[in-house]
This record gives C-alpha cells, structure tokens and sequence, in this order.
C-alpha cells in the first residue's frame, strides 16, 4: 500500500518523497549556493526568525529560498536539457510544477542558472542595495516593518559578515551597522570599547581573535579524533554502566559524510538516561564529560571562549512534563520552534585540537532518555528545512513531531481523539492507534527513524528514500 496511490500530493508530501544528495546529477552546485546566499541575506537584514524576541514571526522570504534550495536539490529532470528542450519560458512553468515555487522564484533559479546571478535581488543584495520585490519596487524594510521592527534591506554584504562571528546575532549586527557604522570583522576588531559593550565579553573577544579559524571546515582527521576522544571519555567516566555508551557523527558529518566549520556529536545509551539521581539531585553525564575535556585540554573552558551549556533535569519526573507540553497543540512549524523545545543536554563550545592546536567549533548532545534517541537522531542530522518539512507532515496528520517523541495535537478547543496510522504495508491490515489530546505515541511503534517516517507516511514506505541520512541535504 502506498500512501501516495489515488490521490494529489500536497507540497510538503511532494518533497518528502524525494531523496536530496550533497551532490546532485545535474550540475546545479553554483545554483544551490546563490540560493543559500540568498538566504543568508534575508536573515542577516531581517533579523532571525526564531532568534527575534522583538518580534517572533516567519521569515518568509528566507524560507522561500531554503525550500527552493531543496527543490533544486531534490530535481528529478535537468535544467539545463529542459532549457535546451523547451527554452526559458517552458522550463519556469515545469518549474513552477514543482512543491514552493511560484513564478516569481521559479523565474529566479533559471536567471540564476543562466547567468550566475539574478540583478533583482542576489546581485542588489551583493552590492548593499535593498532588493527588488517582484513587481519591481524596492523592498527598503523587512516585512517586520509593520510590526515596528525597523529594519532596513541594505548593507547585506555587511550584515552577513558581523553575524558570522560566534557570539554575534543577526539582530546585534543590524545594530552595529546602523548605529555604530561597523561593516566588517576588521573595523569591530578596531573599536575594543564597541566589543566591550556587546553582550559577550570575553566570549566574544576570543571569537573575534579566531574568527577565521573558526570559519575553516574540520578536518576529516580531527572530527574522526574529536569522536574518537569524546567516545573514550565518557565510557571511562565514573557513571552508572559508563562502558555502554555511544557517541556518533550527525548533522553534516552524517547527511555529507564530512563535518562543516563545526562538528555534531550525539552521544547515547541503551539503558541509562542522561542524568542520574545521588542524594544531592540530578548529576549529568554531559558536567563530568565536559570537566574531563576541559582538564585534558581538549575543550577550552567557560572563562577562556564560547560555552554554552543546556541541561534538563525533569526527565526524572514521571511522566516526563516535555513530552506533555500545550505547545504542541499550537505550534506553527515556521520557525522558531525547532529547536526552542529540545530537552536533550546540550554543550555548544571550542575544541582544541591535539593534531594540530587549532580550534574547531564542537557540539555535544547527549539524549535524554534511551527510547528518545530515534527522534533525538532524527532532529540533530537535520537539516533544518527538512526538519521543518516533517513538523509540518506531522501537523497535517494532528501530530507533533519533535525532538523526543509525537504527541496527539488534538482539537485547540477540546479533546479530540487522532487516529495515528503506524503500519499500513501491503499484506496486512492496517495498524491504528488512537491518541487523546497532548498524549504520546507510545515509543514501541517508533524505534528507529525508518519507523518515524513510516508515520509520517500514514504506515507506508512512501518516504522511504529519506531512511539514508545523505539524502537528506536539502
């Protein structure tokens, strides 16, 4: 049985039927790059959408170019033989054929394709002009505007720049070039009294010292020592069945094979949480990790760099609070939500090499209950539009989907039973399980991400090409 049989697909189930390579075969890497920069320039000029707390709204201009940037990358046919074949006209309308894209993006990824550049906005854009909406007027304010978020579309190139330094939000770079005319690393490393004064201090500093190094992909030596290290340390901790955890790559390091200018580590356990009751409260595994790192010097420690350090102890409760939130019942999937309710233990910090000396960013996530980890899995490969893809499949079938488990979303105003289809394969019948409002699929039915996307897909194998983690670069 195939949940796709018999009936229109919406967007969404449209791209979770594709698969999306790092690397497609049809030459459109130039293509996915200037789509991504578009990206960058909408949230650098606009203000991050879940990092806001001006204004928590949808960047809708930026989410256009991430879900473009995933149809190309998701393309069954070329663009180029369609060009050829059917020339520009014909190949904007199969574009517009495809999930997300409209006339306006379509015309852009061929302009794109063609010339490298489009001059309404990537070219506008690069130059620090405010871009072009599709009617040709200028757009000199984010949309943000009439929530009185002033914040104007020009000097993107420079905006862009500031908040690629760890510690530097889009928000706090938008301040610094229009109320402090910095517009770049260079003049901020200049003005030490402007750095002081930013939210960051010594944290900051450093960043801005080894801002460079830090921007430099990770070598394959040091993610395979960086993994290597964290999976030694913590099985010789002093915790409960320390020998039987497991720490593995995901994020870039799963879904490219390669790790990016940071490198993602989960760490996990078949048995233990992480977190264990002593007689003064909760210990976690992630503070005694982190102290042995440090010491070793692997891990630069807080009053020296950038570390940030999340952890949860109401796992311990019972039932779990997380997995009951009224959040669920009203989450929009546009945003900010994606990682704003991730109760796993987290560390975000600096890492010394022992190769080399030099640092790379690490992220540590430790997951917080064992029957958690296919969600936990799942969340951290990412990437980030597809995650928000998925919340938003999941929403269509009164589900949330997070980075724990699923919950029945139920009826806003009541308690409206959901009817969750777990097992529809052909050959047998069809497995339902009925939900209350706020309550969880129990974890029996999903042991493994295969098991999660065979939710999504109403019990079927409809998006089954996403089960291998590299094709899941969208």
């Amino acid at each position: 049985m195939d949940a796709t049989a018999g009936k229109e697909l919406t967007a969404v189930e449209q791209m979770l039927c594709k698969a999306f390579p790092d690397v497609g075969p049809f030459g459109t890497s130039a293509l996915e790059k200037a789509l991504r920069k578009l990206e960058k320039f909408e949230l650098a000029c606009q203000g991050d959408d879940w990092a806001d707390p001006e204004c928590k709204a949808t960047n809708t201009e930026a989410l256009q170019y991430a879900r473009a940037r995933a149809v190309v990358k998701g393309l069954s046919w070329s663009l180029r033989e369609s060009l050829q074949a059917r020339g520009r006209t014909g190949t904007i309308e199969r574009l517009m054929e495809e999930p997300f894209l409209g006339k306006s993006n379509a015309t852009k990824i061929v302009e794109i394709f063609q010339t490298g550049t489009c001059q309404r906005t990537l070219a506008r854009f690069e130059r620090g002009e405010a871009p072009l909406d599709s009617e040709g007027n200028v757009r000199m304010w984010a949309h943000r505007h009439e929530h009185k978020a002033t914040r104007p579309m020009t000097d993107g190139p420079a905006k862009v720049e500031l908040s690629s330094v760890l510690c530097i939000s889009a928000m706090t770079a938008i301040k610094l070039v229009h109320e402090r005319n910095i517009r770049s690393i260079a003049q901020l490393r200049d003005r030490p009294e402007i750095v002081r004064e930013l939210h960051g201090g010594h944290r900051l500093d450093h960043s801005l010292r080894f801002h460079e190094q830090l921007q430099e992909p990770v070598p394959a030596e040091d993610a395979c020592e960086m993994l290597k290290t964290v999976r030694e340390t913590v099985r010789a901790l002093r915790v409960p069945r320390a020998a039987g955890w497991h720490a593995e790559l995901v994020g870039g390091g799963r879904t490219r094979g390669r790790a990016g200018h940071d490198v993602d580590i989960l760490l996990w356990h078949k048995e233990e949480m992480a977190s264990f009751l002593s007689s003064q409260g909760p210990v976690f595994v992630l503070d005694i990790l982190l102290g042995v790192l440090v010491e070793q010097g692997r891990v630069l420690p807080k009053g020296e760099a950038y570390f940030s350090r999340k952890c949860v102890a109401s796992r311990h409760d019972d039932p779990r609070p997380y997995l009951r939130q009224i959040h669920m019942a009203q989450e929009s999937s546009k945003g900010f939500e994606n990682l704003q309710y991730d109760h796993h233990d987290k560390f975000f910090g600096i890492w010394r090499s022992a190769r080399t000396g030099k640092l790379h960013r690490i992220d540590l996530v430790v997951c917080s209950h064992p029957e958690e980890l296919p969600f936990a899995r799942l969340a951290w490969t990412g990437t980030r539009t597809l995650n928000r893809l998925m919340r938003l499949r999941a929403i269509d079938l009164g589900l949330y989907l997070g980075a724990h488990c699923f919950v029945a979303r139920g009826d806003r105003e009541g308690t409206t039973e959901t009817k969750v289809v777990v097992d529809a394969q052909a050959g047998r019948p069809p497995e339902v399980i009925t939900l209350g409002k706020l309550e969880p699929l129990p974890f029996k039915y999903v042991q493994s991400e295969e098991d999660i996307l065979r939710v999504l897909a109403c019990g079927t194998n409809a998006f089954a090409k996403l089960v291998d983690p590299t094709n899941r670069n969208a």
